[in-house]
């Protein structure tokens, strides 16, 4: 077990640092060719669209969870239990939400000022985005399949292709001038692209794996929710932590605001993920530790954990406090971007208490 945990957090690593580095070169090519104000109204609307996806009442938590148990005991009809539960309730969930979504279209997008956007393009990128978070609550319990058994050395070699993909479809759309529906396709191109090779993989990792839908499904489903249910309450504060600060942003100042906080928030962002890579493969590892009754292993797993996170998220942190306007300066190249160095400070902080604290809460 110890060598699969060092395999996995040296895949995440990899995987996690590829990804962060294609975003940290995409946002200051977007801001130079969209502007701040187009940027903030493309993050304010990922943030709108966010709120969509509390609907799934926290059933994606749970994939890892039962997976991982099934998988260990060999179980391989109750694992094509979990995965079909899991995708006929998020293709139906999906209809549910884009009907929903029209039918708020217009109330919604008006309690915000786009500036220089216009409203077609606002209208498009919406639904792309809501396109988008559909595709990926679909994908969702295939991706468990692979990271229930703890594959997560096929899972972020395919992630850091699927998102070279993309970055390299970011730099095509905005050079030949599509702008914002620029973004919004290649968004919705990528969501669609990682779907496809999510379920090819998750097949082959378990050829016995098969969607049906019959009564050993729905009660599969109504364990699912039960236990998503149970840590809703904390998904619900995790959507409202990372999305509020800028609807809020929207509502009261402007589109670029929302972009310049955006610029802290992803220094912020940057300088935690990196420590928090290991965390996704407690979940799915403590499932396997208790399916099989180790549990002197799991308190021993806890306490690496928290030590590991802690070691690594404080010196980094004190680096962004201190150093965070040269960080946005180096960055960017560019000044004007001084608030966002405020915003990092106390994001950083923040993140950091959260994530050292989350060890416990993953593990559960």
């Amino acid at each position: 077990m110890k060598h699969t945990i060092r395999r996995n957090a040296s895949y995440a690593i990899i995987g996690r640092g590829w990804s962060l580095s294609l975003g940290l070169i995409a946002t200051p090519y977007i801001i130079s060719q969209v502007g701040v104000q187009a940027f903030g109204a493309w993050v304010l609307l990922e943030a709108i669209v966010a709120y969509f996806s509390l609907a799934e009442m926290g059933i994606g938590t749970s994939f890892n969870k039962h997976i991982a148990e099934y998988h260990i005991k060999e179980e391989y009809d109750q694992v094509s239990n979990v995965v079909s539960a899991g995708f006929f309730f998020y293709l139906a969930l999906g209809t549910l939400l884009t009907l929903l979504a029209l039918l708020f279209r217009e109330r919604l997008l008006g309690c915000f000022d786009f500036a220089s956007v216009s409203a077609d393009e606002v209208a498009f990128v919406y639904f792309a985005l809501i396109a988008v978070m559909c595709l990926r609550l679909m994908a969702s319990p295939f991706k468990g399949v692979i990271t229930g058994l703890l594959r997560y050395d096929i899972f972020n070699v395919l992630m850091s292709i699927t998102q070279t993909i993309s970055f390299c479809g970011v730099l095509l759309w905005l050079h030949f001038g599509f702008g914002l529906p620029g973004l919004a396709f290649n968004a919705f191109a990528y969501a669609l692209l990682d779907l496809i090779v999510i379920v090819v993989i998750a097949f082959r990792l378990v050829p016995q794996l098969h969607l049906k839908a019959d009564r050993n499904t729905s009660n599969m489903f109504q364990r699912l929710f039960k236990y998503g249910l149970s840590i809703q309450v904390v998904a619900i504060a995790e959507v409202i932590n990372g999305e509020i600060d800028k609807v809020f942003l929207g509502i009261f100042r402007s589109t670029a605001m929302v972009g310049i906080y955006e610029v802290g928030a992803k220094i912020a962002n940057t300088t935690n993920s990196l420590a928090a890579i290991v965390l996704p493969i407690l979940t799915p590892t403590t499932s396997q530790l208790q399916a099989a009754g180790q549990d002197e292993e799991i308190k021993q797993l806890y306490l690496r954990g928290t030590k590991v996170i802690a070691l690594l998220i404080v010196p980094v942190s004190c680096i962004v406090v201190l150093h965070s306007e040269q960080l946005i300066l180096l960055w960017l190249g560019k000044e004007g971007f001084e608030a966002a160095a405020v915003a990092a400070r106390f994001l950083v902080m923040g993140f950091a208490l959260y994530l050292i604290m989350g060890v416990g809460r993953l593990m559960s």
